[in-house]
């Protein structure tokens, strides 16, 4: 199996992203700075553009769980329902 590189994994990662905005009409985007790799993958983080822009709080999103990447090219949507870390223990 080949694995992916950190590119490709953002690439993927973007495209759940997208998804959202298509959904919702609120742009979002994932947050650069706090890209978390792990043995597994990586673990993305995203928000409202307007949030990560002004910090107000009433911009803030709501119920969106990280996205989780295998190095594999595998793509999750977590919960936050629990810690990020205890859920990617559950996916095989």
């Amino acid at each position: 199996m080949v694995n992916i590189n950190k590119e490709k994994a953002i690439q993927l990662a973007q495209k759940i992203v997208d998804q959202y905005i298509k959904s919702t009409g609120i742009d979002s985007e994932i947050i650069s700075d706090i890209i978390e790799e792990i043995d597994r993958g990586w673990v993305f983080f995203y928000n409202s553009s307007e949030y990560l822009r002004t910090g107000s709080f009433s911009s803030q999103l709501l119920g969106n769980g990280p996205i989780f990447v295998t190095r594999e090219g595998g793509v999750h949507e977590l919960t936050t329902s629990e810690p990020w870390d205890e859920a990617i223990k559950k996916i095989r």
